[in-house]
């Protein structure tokens, strides 16, 4: 069965809490969460705002998104927010932590926290670290895993050439899907009402037991789309 849920991230322009978008997506059924933090206050608040293992012990892969508002390194930011990753993850095991590529000045540093890291390739017009040779290089100096974003990879080649290198190079360590479609104003589009949602779904039959956190989301229809895109992905075999 196929681990399948949103990313809490997708709701951060609403009013709820970060508890109130757990419920949401339990309502649903999802089988997957990744809590998804763009700034170290607001990862910094759920160690206080809950008892982490309560509310997310009914899902069977959890993940976070680390906080992307610093450069990971040798520095106290970076301390920092290991040391909230650390107590979250001894409060409810976490299957992984991830991080984008170009916010990651020292991989040691996060090699040896012992934490799940997993490296997610970005959309080569934002971080060239995204190209397949990239991920090679990781594999042999690193022990991380990764995670593939589908739509960053088809921004930059629609003919999913360039999702399928991304696939091998990352191989056995690939470790979840990132899943969205896009519209022309929105490249984080739901994907069952995406312009490419035919050939998004192709490659995800490609990348079988694979956990899938979905990312789409149209701010006009708000949490609306959230059933339809969870029963459109979940039925991709």
């Amino acid at each position: 069965m196929n681990k399948i849920g949103f990313s809490t991230g997708i709701l951060h322009s609403s009013s709820l809490k970060e508890k109130e978008k757990i419920k949401l997506f339990k309502k649903l059924n999802c089988t997957a969460i990744e809590l998804g933090f763009g700034r170290t206050e607001e990862l910094e608040g759920i160690v206080f705002d809950f008892v982490i293992k309560e509310d997310l012990k009914s899902f069977n892969y959890v993940s976070i998104h680390a906080p992307w508002d610093l450069n990971y390194g040798n520095n106290s930011e970076s301390e920092k927010v290991i040391g909230i990753l650390k107590e979250i993850n001894s409060r409810t095991k976490l299957d992984g932590i991830v991080i984008h590529p170009h916010k990651i000045k020292d991989y040691s540093v996060l090699e040896k926290s012992g934490l799940p890291i997993l490296i997610e390739n970005m959309s080569l017009k934002i971080c060239y670290k995204s190209e397949p040779k990239f991920f090679n290089d990781i594999k042999r100096k690193f022990g991380f895993n990764f995670v593939l974003d589908i739509q960053h990879a088809y921004d930059d080649d629609p003919s999913m050439n360039l999702a399928r290198e991304l696939k091998d190079a990352m191989g056995d360590r690939l470790a979840e899907l990132h899943i969205s479609g896009n519209s022309p104003t929105n490249a984080h589009f739901p994907t069952y009402k995406s312009h490419n949602r035919e050939i998004i779904s192709s490659f995800i039959s490609e990348c079988k037991g694979i956990p899938r956190i979905l990312e789409g989301y149209d701010r006009k229809s708000g949490s609306k789309d959230l059933p339809e895109e969870y029963s459109f992905i979940k039925n991709i075999n």
